[in-house]
């Protein structure tokens, strides 16, 4: 039986890179996207790097709600 990785705390996914997250976490490549954090360009990247972090982290975090407590 199919068991969802947990929903990632705040924390995991601001030190996280964001090709990372999105291995993970499937759901967050539209966030990332529309939020200009594009993994083929910014992959590498951690989103505490990203200018707007705050409110993509948000969204992030209100993607993954569906996934069970870690």
């Amino acid at each position: 039986m199919y068991r969802p990785r947990p929903a990632p705390t705040r924390e995991h996914l601001l030190v996280t890179s964001l090709h990372e997250v999105v291995r993970d976490f499937p759901e967050t490549l539209t966030v990332l996207r529309l939020g200009g954090g594009d993994p083929r360009v910014h992959g590498g990247r951690l989103l505490s790097r990203m200018d707007g972090w705050e409110e993509l982290l948000s969204l992030l975090v209100d993607a993954t709600r569906w996934r069970p407590a870690g």
